[in-house]
């Protein structure tokens, strides 16, 4: 006697679903003042799992609003000590408070925006 088991069967795996991108971490600071033929550092890092790709900063104040640069960028870290706010530059160059904002992308499109407030004297 001979008997004929049919095993087969399938099996199913699925994989999670990777997590949802996630915004740049940002920390930014600047001194509070700055004299008008000088430069003010910024002091911090931008960081983000999937990598950077830009950062851009617009400053606005008594002459009104400007983009000053955008820079491409690359890797998972950057650190802002490299950027700094110029005191004569064509964006101040006067007496005053001046918003400066930094927006930082990665390169999946997320971004994060950090401001800070520098009085030119």
């Amino acid at each position: 006697v001979s008997h004929q088991v049919d095993r087969s069967f399938t099996i199913e795996v699925t994989a999670p679903a990777p997590p949802p991108n996630q915004p740049p971490s940002v920390s930014m600071s600047l001194p509070s003042s700055v004299g008008v033929k000088s430069r003010a550092s910024f002091s911090g890092s931008a960081t983000d799992d999937r990598g950077l790709s830009r950062i851009t900063m617009s400053v606005n104040g008594p002459k009104g609003s400007k983009q000053v640069f955008s820079d491409a960028v690359s890797g998972t870290s950057k650190s802002l000590s490299a950027y700094y706010f110029d005191g004569s530059g064509a964006y101040a160059g006067k007496p005053g408070t001046y918003t400066v904002t930094l927006r930082v992308e990665d390169r999946d499109g997320a971004t994060t925006t950090r401001t800070a407030t520098i009085t030119v004297k």
